[in-house]
């Protein structure tokens, strides 16, 4: 029996053509295959990315919520200091006036009814300058220290 050669080329072509297109379908599969694999890297390499932001992200607030806090301590402190800076020169004002006060009495003289009940008599006797004050009220002995209710003097 006999082929027809025109049957065996077709059948041929048929065969090869199938080898072809299983060939060719191999090669798209192994294809779309490496794009899904490099797909998978791609994100698996941008999650790992994403996450290191998401990471430094929480850093960086938590970053901004210290030096928040620094900040309001640091406001706190110069607050603190500007109203003790205020009260210091109120202070010194004060002590100026004062000063201003007490060298203005200094410069007057000595009232007379004070120079008076102070004044001792020229002498270098000691009983005679102590004498003195005494008969005016006036001690030249340190004053005797407190005692206790019915106990004598330290």
């Amino acid at each position: 029996m006999s082929l027809n050669p025109w049957v065996a080329g077709a059948a041929a072509l048929v065969v090869s053509l199938s080898l072809w297109h299983a060939d060719h379908s191999a090669l798209v599969r192994d294809s779309a295959l490496a794009a899904v694999k490099k797909s998978e890297d791609t994100n698996a390499a941008l999650v790992t990315y994403y996450n290191r932001l998401n990471s430094e992200l929480y850093n960086r607030t938590e970053l901004i919520k210290q030096l928040a806090a620094i900040n309001s301590g640091t406001q706190q402190l110069r607050d603190a200091l500007k109203g003790q800076g205020d009260q210091i020169n109120r202070s010194l004002l004060e002590l100026k006036r004062n000063d201003k006060a007490v060298a203005d009495y200094l410069a007057l003289p000595v009232p007379v009814g004070l120079g008076v009940r102070y004044a001792r008599p020229a002498t270098i006797d000691p009983l005679a300058w102590r004498a003195a004050p005494a008969a005016a009220g006036v001690r030249p002995d340190p004053v005797p220290t407190a005692s206790t209710p019915g106990g004598g003097a330290d």
